[in-house]
């Protein structure tokens, strides 16, 4: 509905506000956390409201395993929904997300979030060595602050739900600087909601998070390339049971 839009526009002008706030007069020592639990709240009020006005129904799927202090996050990716989503449900990790730069800019709220908290936000068509040193220098940041990187390897959001290529860039070069676990997680549903105009009308869409496993961290840069496509190979056969294609669904 139209009320839920205007609603989530005014609010997020409110976080602008508060993250300007942080960015000029927070303790240097507090940005951080400050601006990344404005992330979370505005991701939770969103998705409170999205349930009240439009039916949007989100579910995380349990149990998940037991999750490390600091990790790399791979996901599929459907959505406009996908970055609220995972901060919402991951509130205690500092979640930093590699996005195109294009959402660094012109997004009320969301911008200002992926700029002061210093996510990665590439160029994803030019400048390639431009990009991996802008990711080997995340990488270095993500090692000394303890931050969880989260990587969509697909690189562009799947608006019919299918599973797209993985590409091993991103990845790739964040592991080799962090070498950490890989929490891989598997999204579902959030194509019906890629456009803005899908958050117009209310629906029965249901959308739907699940982590699947926790790959022990990377002991070799051979061993890069297969955790994601072990990652690929779970999110794949998760999608397929969801979408009842799967005997274990029967």
């Amino acid at each position: 509905m139209a009320l839920f839009l205007v609603l989530v526009f005014l609010y997020l002008l409110v976080i602008d506000i508060r993250l300007a706030w942080i960015k000029l007069f927070a303790p240097e020592s507090r940005k951080a956390a400050e601006i990344h639990n404005q992330g979370v709240l505005g991701s939770r009020w969103i998705l409170f409201w999205g349930e009240k006005l439009i039916g949007l129904k989100i579910r995380r799927a349990a149990p998940d395993p037991p999750l490390p202090e600091q990790f790399v996050l791979i996901a599929n990716h459907q959505s406009l929904l996908d970055i609220l989503v995972i901060l919402a449900f991951f509130p205690h990790r500092p979640v930093r997300f590699v996005a195109k730069q294009e959402l660094g800019r012109g997004v009320p709220g969301a911008s200002r979030v992926l700029r002061y908290g210093r996510h990665a936000l590439i160029n994803r068509r030019h400048n390639l060595r431009q990009t991996a040193v802008r990711l080997k220098r995340f990488a270095a940041q993500c090692s000394r602050t303890g931050w969880c990187p989260a990587i969509f390897p697909e690189g562009t959001r799947s608006r019919d739900g299918a599973l797209k290529t993985f590409h091993q860039g991103a990845y790739r070069f964040v592991q080799e600087g962090v070498r950490l676990p890989t929490v891989v997680a598997c999204i579902d549903g959030g194509s019906n909601y890629s456009h803005f105009k899908d958050f117009l009308r209310k629906n029965d869409y249901s959308y739907q998070m699940k982590v699947l496993s926790v790959l022990p961290a990377p002991q070799s840069t051979k061993q890069i390339p297969r955790d994601l496509q072990a990652a690929k190979d779970q999110i794949a056969g998760q999608l397929r049971i969801w979408n009842g294609d799967s005997p274990a669904q029967r």
